[in-house]
């Protein structure tokens, strides 16, 4: 990033177009591979338009190449799932590898996501397909457990690389004080990451208002997408296994990864959301549109 910063830096705005091709190049490629009506895509683009997204992944820095990267991947996952390319093109790769490169704690989420899609076009049997949901959870536990320590003390870590200088970085205190603290109020410290600013520091500072508004907008789109498929399963009586699972999995591990990076400040929580924030809307708006895809009847 500094040395192609360097460069484009010699020539106004230029680093600002190179972002905007390629925020935009990775949300294309996307959209132009979900059938969307108008109605749906005119709706997708207003999201997308959104203020700390826009500004955020229209500087040249890592918000937009992951935004660029994470749009390859989700065109492969697509792919994948409509039994279309089993192998990644060269340009998925390309997305794969910047992925790895810039945030390779994503890749829980992208590679379990992967393996879901996979069973469930590969295996026929619903038992088997709950079987292994179950199985996924119990590996997804036993591998927090087995790390809690590496992971509680990198917690500290993190710390050390935000400043209380820094007008609104929070004193870390106020959410981890004892060891294992990080798993205790992990959800806590999740939703905190995921908003920015909360209501309080919203009212003490008038410019968070507006991240803090957004935030919500942001929250409820994805609650009235979520609510709306389940409301619809449920209305005929069905549990769709394979939404609940591909949407709960991905949101957890996304959350979980970026819940230490931006429960500290709100201004990095925003930042670093603006590369990912995407991705999980694309993942809620194709798979809301799968509505006769392993349904099951629910248990009781």
């Amino acid at each position: 990033m500094d040395f192609f910063g360097a460069i484009l830096g010699n020539v106004p705005y230029l680093g600002h177009l190179v972002a905007c091709c390629l925020s935009f190049y990775g949300m294309y490629y996307t959209l132009s591979r979900i059938n969307l009506s108008t109605r749906k895509l005119l709706f997708a683009l207003l999201f997308l338009s959104l203020p700390t997204f826009s500004i955020w992944t229209n500087i040249f820095g890592k918000e937009c190449v992951i935004v660029f990267a994470l749009g390859l991947v989700f065109g492969y996952l697509i792919e994948l799932k409509e039994n279309k390319n089993l192998r990644p093109k060269c340009i998925q790769l390309v997305g794969f590898y910047l992925v790895l490169v810039f945030k390779p704690h994503y890749l829980i989420a992208i590679l379990e996501l992967i393996s879901i899609i996979w069973i469930w076009r590969n295996i026929q049997s619903k038992i088997l397909k709950f079987i292994f949901m179950v199985l996924m959870v119990i590996f997804n536990l036993s591998i927090l457990y087995l790390t809690k320590d590496i992971v509680d003390e990198l917690s500290w870590v993190i710390i050390s690389h935000f400043s209380l200088d820094g007008a609104s970085t929070r004193d870390a205190s106020f959410i981890w004080t004892d060891k294992y603290d990080f798993f205790r109020h992990a959800f806590q410290g999740m939703y905190i990451a995921f908003i920015g600013p909360t209501f309080s520091e919203a009212l003490s500072k008038p410019i968070q208002m507006f991240v803090f508004f957004e935030s919500m907008v942001i929250l409820n789109v994805f609650l009235y997408l979520f609510s709306k498929q389940l409301i619809f399963d449920l209305s005929r009586s069905k549990i769709n296994l394979f939404f609940m699972a591909v949407i709960l999995n991905t949101f957890f591990w996304m959350l979980f990864v970026h819940y230490p990076f931006g429960v500290l400040n709100p201004g990095s929580a925003v930042r670093y959301r603006s590369g990912f924030v995407h991705f999980l809307f694309f993942l809620l708006l194709y798979f809301t549109q799968i509505r006769k895809m392993y349904l099951i009847k629910p248990i009781g």
